[in-house]
């Protein structure tokens, strides 16, 4: 019988060895160049203790496989099963996180004697077993009866009942035909083999939804955590529930060492693995172990858009700053002095002359008159007398036009288009903005990454929420919805995911998200620390990353179909509140009017009294 066992083979026998059994094994061993390693049954039980806290440490299918395998020099068939893989299945549930040995252990037990009758079947997880022995059977030939010794394989199948021992090869052939290791576990080919896994979970927006049914038992999850282990027990060959954590909350660290919420049950290996990808941080990976990373998303932060608070009387002074109104001022002054200084220099007979004599012989209103006109695209009706006079008059007009033409321009952009007023535009400004208060989720990756930087601003930030948390949140769920309150309310900004965000995007008008990342994050599945089930969970989700699906799932299930940044334009019709600054001057000027108006009559009645 040839043996395919990978490098180490772990021989356990009992204190009265077979020798030729033995000489047989350690024959065998050499030719194959693997590593024989010798254990009695007393010391057994020590063994599978330091074994297991040895390799379980390393997460490597690989390994486990190749020294994981055990022929066991079985003298009494129905004690020596028993007895070994109920030993086997404790250490497993002790040490292993109930994987090791259960699913990547291989243990064929070899009866050295001749037998009259195969083992009774026998109950245990351990999932590749299988049964060696010789056993004398009679036949009878022309009324002659004979005996003869026949050699049977058998390995332990799980069936609907349970589990049975079924025969690998033909009885009696075995010597003569060459018999794989994995031939004779082919329950090594079947990944978990219908294993029931429990899996916690909890209700995180498009991901993971609770179906609201009290019909419904067990807890009934949809959207994507659904559709990956749908998939996922297709492929590995398990079923599995979903259960929820006693205190609804992604789990922190308490004060004692210990962990609550979700990750709680996964770092007490109360459950096989989570059903909702975390962020990976230093403090967690001290209790669970993460599989391969399964989605890519980044942290922003997400405010209501604040109230717009400008003057709108003030719309046709805010083309331009103050400093180019103060300018705009000078120039006119100039153009006033400069201009009266040309006309008033007497040159002789070089003066043009004028078509039309003007209406006022002072040199001082003509010049107001040209400074103030010219600005408001107002000609004249004469030309200056002095030659340069009427050059300096051209370029004057010619600044004008580039001036007024921009003007008129920042006064169409301001009134027509909406520009909203940004609270702040990064985390520095954030950090120091007085009138927004911050949220940091409780539990999550953006938590631990504010609270240990070493960052100021990140230092900042983290003060800033740790002063907006007025009462201790248990429940996730009851931590969202407060969420929801205070971005409702305005002036907060909450620090999220972008799932998270685009989902109450969909709940609350005029939400904005301030431009850049906060930090990049990438989620994987918690399983128990060290964990065997990580690693072969791992290969089929890098499978299913890499040819679209979960990706796929995303989108299919998502609430938001569209971007969350929309740098789209958006023109609106011009209001009243607008139009403020043109009445409030067309006012000013009724009221001026009116004034010098009521002025003259009274001046008028008193000269005829």
């Amino acid at each position: 019988m040839t043996l395919d066992i990978g490098s180490t083979l772990v021989y356990i026998h009992g204190d009265s060895m077979c020798m030729e059994t033995t000489n047989t094994i350690e024959e065998w061993a050499r030719d194959k160049r693997v590593t024989l390693m010798s254990v009695s049954l007393a010391n057994l039980d020590d063994f599978l203790t330091t074994v297991t806290n040895t390799i379980i440490q390393k997460n490597k299918i690989s390994i486990y496989r190749k020294q994981l395998n055990f022929i066991v020099i079985c003298e009494r068939t129905s004690d020596c099963l028993s007895g070994i893989t109920d030993m086997v299945s404790d250490k497993d549930r002790r040490y292993g996180k109930r994987a090791l040995f259960r699913h990547f252990s291989k243990w064929l037990f070899v009866h050295p004697y001749q037998a009259t009758s195969l083992p009774r079947a026998i109950d245990t997880e351990i999932d590749n077993v299988a049964f060696a022995i010789k056993l004398i059977l009679s036949q009878v030939q022309n009324q002659n009866s004979s005996s003869f010794t026949c050699t049977h394989v058998m390995t332990l199948q799980w069936t609907s009942t349970g589990r049975e021992w079924t025969r690998i090869g033909e009885p009696c052939s075995v010597t003569n035909t060459s018999t794989s290791y994995i031939s004779i576990f082919p329950n090594a080919r079947r990944g978990l083999n219908g294993r029931k896994l429990t899996i916690v979970v909890l209700e995180w927006v498009d991901y993971c939804k609770k179906v609201q049914s009290p019909k419904l038992h067990p807890v009934t999850y949809t959207h994507v955590c659904r559709d990956l282990f749908d998939s996922l027990a297709a492929f590995l060959n398990f079923s599995y529930v979903f259960i929820e954590p006693s205190v609804t909350s992604w789990g922190k660290r308490l004060p004692n060492a210990s962990w609550s919420g979700l990750l709680g049950m996964i770092a007490r290996n109360e459950a096989d693995l989570s059903g909702v990808p975390f962020g990976i941080t230093m403090e967690r990976s001290t209790v669970v172990t993460y599989s391969y990373m399964i989605q890519f998303s980044a942290y922003r932060v997400l405010y209501k858009k604040p109230k717009d608070e400008e003057t709108a009387w003030l719309s046709l002074l805010s083309c331009f700053s103050l400093e180019v109104y103060l300018y705009g001022i000078c120039a006119i002054l100039w153009c006033m002095g400069l201009f009266k200084v040309m006309e008033e220099i007497d040159v002789g007979p070089r003066d043009v002359g004028y078509r039309r004599k003007p209406p006022c012989s002072s040199t001082t209103m003509l010049s107001i008159i040209i400074a103030i006109q010219v600005p408001l695209r107002q000609g004249l009706s004469y030309l200056p007398r002095k030659l340069p006079s009427r050059v300096f008059y051209t370029f004057w007009w010619f600044f004008c036009i580039v001036i007024t033409s921009v003007y008129m321009g920042n006064l169409i952009s301001i009134l027509a288009v909406v520009r909203e007023k940004v609270p702040f535009k990064n985390l520095e400004e954030l950090a120091t903005n007085t009138e927004f208060s911050l949220s940091v989720p409780r539990g999550s990756y953006i938590e631990d990454a504010v609270k240990h930087s070493n960052d100021s601003i990140m230092k900042a930030l983290w003060k800033k929420a740790v002063a907006s948390r007025t009462t201790e949140i248990v429940s996730s769920l009851n931590e969202h919805q407060e969420f929801i309150k205070l971005l409702r309310s305005g002036n907060h900004a909450l620090i999220e995911v972008e799932t998270v965000i685009a989902a109450i995007e969909q709940e609350i008008k005029d939400l904005r998200v301030m431009k850049g990342i906060v930090i990049n994050i990438g989620l994987s599945l918690p399983f128990p620390l060290n964990s065997p089930l990580a690693d072969l969970f791992s290969e089929k989700l890098m499978l299913l990353y890499d040819n679209g699906m979960l990706d796929g799932w995303t989108k299919k299930w998502s609430t938001n179909k569209q971007e969350i940044h929309d740098t789209s334009t958006h023109v609106k019709q011009l209001t009243i509140a607008k139009l403020q600054s043109a009445l409030v001057a067309c006012a000013a000027g009724i009221i001026l009017a009116a004034c010098i108006l009521g002025t003259e009559l009274i001046i008028k009645r008193l000269r005829r009294t």
